[in-house]
């Protein structure tokens, strides 16, 4: 119900997950993704949406809507004491708050390129 195919080649085209849908821009919802999963699934992800890779524009929205998405749970599982998963959404904000600051934008948090 969720998976969109293409109905000429028969192959995935999207897929879509309304549980959580809201307003917003349509890259924080992949860079929630990224957030959240192994970084060889965002880059089959990213493949799917820009075969020509992202542009800038998009890296930006990636990195900051990513470093917005770790903070917010850096905060909520620090609180929970749950200190792995704290620690791994620490390192993914520092990489992003240092790609911010030298203004080098990223399809993934750069600790997991």
């Amino acid at each position: 119900r969720h998976i969109y195919l293409d109905p000429c080649t028969g192959t995935i085209s999207g897929f879509i997950d309304l549980e959580s849908a809201r307003g917003g821009h349509p890259l924080a919802d992949i860079a929630g993704f990224s957030v959240r999963e192994h970084p060889q699934l965002t880059l089959a992800l990213l493949d799917g949406y820009f075969p020509a890779g992202p542009g800038t524009g998009d890296l930006w929205a990636l990195t900051i809507h990513r470093a917005r998405i770790a903070a917010f749970l850096l905060l909520f599982h620090t609180g929970r004491g749950e200190h792995d998963i704290a620690g791994r959404l620490a390192a993914m904000l520092t990489a992003d708050l240092a790609a911010i600051t030298s203004a080098t934008p990223a399809a993934l948090a750069a600790h997991l390129q």
